[in-house]
């Protein structure tokens, strides 16, 4: 089984929102703390779109989460 690298203070964290749409406030406390954490954080295009109460259409939601998916 493989198994990925632990984070280390320096790496990026992507953060997506693949079901319902959340406001910047909702997330802002989760960013400060991954940087006191020495992280960076990286919001996908489409985390703050909203489509009803989903966060932007399927193909976007699909595209932000691949994104990160994707990249090492």
């Amino acid at each position: 089984m493989k198994q990925a690298p632990l984070l280390k203070p320096g790496d990026r964290i992507g953060i997506v929102s693949p079901a319902r749409f959340v406001e910047p406030a909702e997330i802002e406390a989760a960013i400060r703390w991954l940087r006191i954490k020495g992280f960076i954080p990286v919001t996908g295009k489409h985390v703050f779109d909203r489509s009803g109460q989903f966060a932007g259409d399927d193909s976007s939601r699909a595209a932000d989460l691949q994104q990160f998916i994707d990249d090492p």
